[in-house]
């Protein structure tokens, strides 16, 4: 098939899945041979950056590290000192104008024998006087270190693993306490070293992540993947979400000066993010798109000043009327922190039934309404003063809000409204 004729059948096959076909519907539609993650690459570049994705920028070579490239790559590594693949992958597209991954930039500083190891390992026969560790990516990696062991998120991390009961033939009921130590470790500072997930391991050659698990190497994919995957299986999820909760109630304590008891303010809102798969999953609506696609639903609690407090995740088709109850008692539950409770959650979508039950509770709800769901002042009670929201570019004021009360009707109790905020 000539480049052409696959440029068309890729962008056949994307406007195929795009319109709901199955990734090996639109293949077999479009004549194309492509695996599941390529064309779901695909898609996602397409959406990112348009028609540009199906351009590959190689302008009909066969590899994008020939003669003239592989020349410059071993003479940049020996020149500069422990180059880290990220620094030379930048280079390199400075230089040539052409974006190579990380992981096939260290399988072919391997395979040339200029991997950062294999340059260490050469040096100890010289006895050279110690150097600074190179393995550093950035100031905003070691202030993710310094964070998270200063704010105590290690320790409720480790916590979280300690509370798993595993099988007795599991591997993790068996681990030591530093064992686990460092496993959490590498699973929480994979960021740190460029890496996205687990997978990410089978080509990773650096240094840094071993330094920071307190080993002399990192553990590998097999490792840190049997770890994940016996947590997972040991009710981790729920066990690290009510950590989870415990750490930022910790972290964002409300000031202590203050001697007046003050409700607790709370913001829940939920999102749909699709989750592309084989296998069919639950559906749910996509934001403000339309699509109806197979997703995961996230609830999302925050508190007054902003700080993200729990985030839990549901099936795609569970309506935020089923998950705001539920991140709310898991959180006081976690906290030992139920009382009266003040909600900000959009009113959109939201029964009047509903927010009658979160009041019976004893929770205050704060809402904000659409323009259709009131007729205007003579709709609402206790109206506070009113605060300019916006201007136009003359600096007139053109939009105001204040808070104020609002019942609402409950269609089967006649006389009976609820009051929200």
């Amino acid at each position: 098939m000539e480049a052409e004729q696959r440029r068309a059948a890729k962008e056949q096959m994307i406007a195929l899945m795009q319109a709901g076909y199955r990734w090996q519907q639109a293949a077999a539609q479009a004549g194309i041979q492509i695996s599941r993650s390529t064309a779901y690459r695909l898609l996602r570049l397409v959406r990112m950056h348009g028609k540009a994705a199906f351009q590959d920028g190689r302008h009909g070579h066969p590899a994008k590290l020939r003669t003239t490239e592989r020349t410059w790559l071993e003479t940049y590594c020996h020149t500069s000192p422990h180059p880290s693949s990220r620094v030379v992958q930048a280079a390199f597209q400075e230089q040539f104008g052409i974006q190579i991954s990380i992981g096939y930039l260290n399988q072919v500083r391997a395979n040339l024998g200029l991997g950062s190891r294999t340059q260490e390992a050469g040096k100890k026969l010289e006895a050279s006087p110690p150097t600074e560790p190179q393995w550093q990516e950035g100031a905003g990696g070691l202030l993710l270190v310094a964070a998270a062991e200063v704010s105590g998120l290690l320790s409720t991390m480790e916590t979280a693993v300690s509370a798993c009961t595993p099988c007795a033939d599991a591997r993790l009921a068996h681990l030591s306490a530093r064992s686990r130590h460092m496993l959490v470790r590498t699973l929480l500072f994979l960021g740190v070293v460029g890496l996205d997930r687990t997978r990410d391991l089978h080509s990773y050659t650096g240094d840094a992540l071993g330094v920071l698990t307190g080993r002399s190497q990192a553990y590998g994919y097999f490792h840190t993947e049997r770890f994940l995957s016996q947590v997972a299986q040991a009710n981790g999820a729920d066990t690290f979400t009510d950590g989870l909760a415990q750490w930022t109630a910790r972290l964002w304590k409300p000031p202590t000066a203050s001697t007046q008891e003050v409700d607790p303010l709370y913001s829940i809102d939920g999102h749909r993010k699709p989750v592309y798969a084989d296998a069919l999953i639950p559906r749910g609506l996509i934001g403000n798109s339309g699509k109806i696609l197979g997703c995961r639903a996230l609830v999302l609690l925050h508190d007054e000043e902003g700080h993200p407090r729990l985030v839990t995740t549901h099936r795609g088709d569970q309506h935020l009327t089923v998950e705001l109850p539920a991140i709310l008692a898991r959180y006081e539950q976690a906290t030992g922190k139920a009382g009266q409770t003040r909600i900000i959650v959009d009113r959109d979508q939201m029964a009047a039934q509903f927010l009658a039950d979160l009041v019976a509770a004893g929770r205050t709800v704060v809402t904000v309404l659409r323009t259709d769901q009131y007729e205007g002042l003579s709709s609402f009670t206790e109206v506070g003063a009113f605060i300019p929201l916006e201007h136009d570019q003359q600096g007139k004021l053109i939009r105001e809000v204040a808070a104020a009360c609002f019942a609402l009707p409950l269609p089967d109790q006649p006389g009976a409204s609820p009051r929200c905020g």
